[in-house]
């Protein structure tokens, strides 16, 4: 199995996702445009492509000029139903590149945060048993909307559409299923004039990182598992 990472922004790796692909004896070939990596002109050689987050809003093709191709290759998988996975900022790409809405602004996510599944995510292969709300890590003011034709699966609040499905293999996702505690550390560690700027109460919510992360980390871990699982199963 190989699989194609795209990293948007420093520190923002696969974590459990690519935990997962590891223990499963995949290949990751890992790009990071944002610092020069060239984008490939096809995906064909992948059994799987994983769109991470990142500071930028997904229109910001100023900011991130190589943001026009990585729609391109979002098309490609998409036509052929080619395991995708966006996660946060990855997934509100996957929503512009098949023509749905981006909300820049006014939705602010932080911290460990509940997600609820909706209907559809009963028989959803990857979500299918998640009957309760999903405590998991959220940071984004963006928000994503759903494409034409997609399953609307999971949903919050302040920003109603948490996750969705195209044809069979394409997942967005608004949440950091991916990030462990570590990683949620980091950011935090790297961003606290940010934060100031934005959330008052920022540290409060950090002092519950402890409580909250533990459980989250099992979900997520448990989730990207199933995710490769479901590329594996495809492959045999």
């Amino acid at each position: 199995m190989r699989a194609l990472i795209i990293e948007n922004f420093p520190d923002t790796h696969a974590g459990h996702v690519g935990l997962a692909l590891d223990e499963a004896g995949a290949e990751m070939i890992v790009l990071r445009p944002h610092t020069g990596d060239p984008l490939p002109d096809t995906t064909d050689p992948y059994d799987a492509m994983v769109i991470l987050g990142g500071a930028q809003d997904a229109l910001d093709d100023d900011g991130s000029p190589y943001f026009p191709k990585l729609l391109d290759l979002i098309r490609d998988r998409t036509e052929r139903d080619a395991p995708l996975l966006g996660i946060c900022l990855g997934g509100q790409l996957i929503s512009r590149a098949l023509g749905a809405g981006n909300h820049i602004g006014g939705h602010l996510e932080f911290g460990y945060c509940e997600v609820s599944p909706l209907p559809a995510s009963s028989s959803d292969p990857l979500l299918s048993g998640l009957s309760e709300p999903l405590t998991t890590f959220q940071w984004h003011t963006d928000a994503m909307t759903v494409p034409e034709g997609a399953i609307h699966l999971m949903t919050s609040p302040v920003a109603p559409v948490q996750a969705y499905r195209v044809g069979d293999n394409i997942y967005a996702t608004q949440f950091h299923f991916e990030a462990s505690r570590e990683m949620a550390d980091t950011w935090v560690g790297k961003a606290g004039d940010w934060l100031d700027a934005h959330m008052s109460d920022w540290r409060d919510v950090v002092a519950r990182f402890p409580d909250e992360a533990p459980g989250a980390d099992v979900a997520g871990l448990a989730l990207a598992r199933r995710w490769v699982q479901r590329i594996g199963a495809g492959k045999s």
